[in-house]
């Protein structure tokens, strides 16, 4: 969730989304913020969810969106790699 695409070549992982690189055209087209809200949302949601320092800068309404997401499904890992905050899914072991 971010625009720094290391964290796959890193990992060898695809993103969830078809928007792997999201800010800042998330923020300029509603319809791909609803769809990948949306696509967030579906069940089985993912596992884990790495965010950048540019989730920061998303519009308020926005961050909120993402927030409440993450607090409600996710816990932070405390493992800080360079800009990289990593969240598990609660109900994941």
């Amino acid at each position: 969730m971010g625009n720094n695409l290391n964290v796959y070549l890193f990992t060898n992982r695809k993103s969830f989304s078809k928007y792997p690189f999201i800010y800042p055209i998330i923020e300029k087209d509603k319809r791909i913020e609803e769809f990948y809200l949306a696509e967030l949302e579906k069940t089985p949601l993912p596992k884990l969810i790495i965010t950048d320092e540019l989730l920061d800068r998303f519009n308020d309404d926005l961050r909120s969106k993402f927030d409440k997401i993450l607090q409600d499904h996710y816990e932070e890992l405390y493992v800080k790699k360079e800009s990289y905050s990593i969240w598990k899914l609660k109900k994941w072991k």
